[in-house]
């Protein structure tokens, strides 16, 4: 057995914590070495033609950048590439951390887009930025259920850094929370606090239906010799109970629950675009029970709520 002496222990404990701090310098020379280099192709690359890097450049590219203040080329190719579906789940969970004001319009635009056109990514979103911020609390989701168990209705209305978003309003529970996810992180952005603890429901009933069929004349005299074109009058909607303060609150989901509630179809929209890729102008047409309304505005969410609102407005108007 050989036996060291303590001066000689402290020598080895020295000479292995030394060899160990080398160890850790060079590995970590080493791996600035790589990022550094790797920044450069990243700032190289932002510089060339956006529109010609590929998926995993474009994501490198758009996580430097979102450090700072937008520039006006990645916003033209932000909106080109959500125009184009190009866009990936973790781009948009780097693009919605970025603090600069700047790139609130276009994180806005991305977010109204795919709700729109991708409802289904919004749970993977939030799922990706939870994995990147750790330590930040999780995004909650309530869910409410209304109508009928042959007709039921959801409401979903979640929670995203302590900022809590609308109650989103759907047929099925997946959609609902779908939406309320894009919705919640849409309202955390803009700083907009949803404070209602319930959602509202309209409380209108179906319109009662006639018992007795309408009277026809004995001598209704010759019959035409084809239909004459006929232009369908719009259906008096039940607003019975209802408050337009309420209505105007969440005018796209309450106007699909008085579609429900009056035994009507849902609301249908169309939309058409106008202007550059960069700066789209939208326009939303509303129709529901033969009643239509139509908005405009710089993305297909806000046209689509501004029509709603529009129709809303209408039909309190014809109480």
């Amino acid at each position: 057995m050989v036996v060291i002496p303590r001066d000689g222990q402290q020598q080895l404990a020295a000479l292995g914590a030394d060899l160990n701090r080398r160890s850790r310098a060079a590995r970590e020379a080493k791996k600035n070495h790589f990022k550094h280099a790797d920044q450069r192709v990243v700032a190289q690359e932002a510089a060339r033609d956006l529109t010609t890097l590929d998926a995993r450049t474009f994501h490198k590219v758009l996580k430097s950048a979102a450090a700072g203040p937008l520039r006006a080329e990645l916003a033209s190719e932000l909106a080109r590439r959500v125009d184009a579906d190009l866009l990936t789940v973790p781009d948009v969970a780097v693009l919605i951390d970025a603090a600069d004001p700047t790139w609130l319009p276009i994180q806005l635009r991305v977010l109204d887009t795919l709700a729109d056109t991708h409802p289904e990514m919004g749970p993977s979103v939030v799922s990706v930025w939870r994995q990147a911020h750790p330590n930040q609390p999780p995004t909650d989701v309530e869910i409410r259920r209304n109508g009928a168990d042959h007709n039921p209705l959801f409401t979903a209305r979640a929670t995203h850094l302590s900022i809590r978003g609308p109650w989103a309003t759907a047929a099925a529970k997946k959609p609902a929370e779908q939406a309320a996810l894009w919705a919640a992180v849409r309202a955390q952005l803009t700083g907009t606090d949803h404070p209602d603890t319930e959602p509202e429901w309209p409380n209108t009933a179906p319109s009662p239906q006639p018992t007795t069929p309408p009277m026809v004349s004995e001598d209704p005299g010759p019959a035409p010799s084809a239909e004459p074109h006929r232009t369908t009058a719009p259906v008096t909607l039940n607003l019975d109970g209802a408050k337009k303060s309420k209505a105007l609150s969440n005018p796209t989901a309450w106007l699909m629950s008085l579609a429900q509630n009056n035994n009507q179809p849902s609301p249908e929209w169309n939309f058409c675009t106008e202007g550059p890729a960069h700066a789209p102008r939208f326009t939303a047409t509303v129709r529901l029970a033969g009643h239509t309304a139509t908005a405009d505005a710089t993305t297909k969410t806000a046209a689509k709520t501004a029509s709603a609102t529009a129709l809303i407005e209408t039909l309190f108007r014809q109480r």
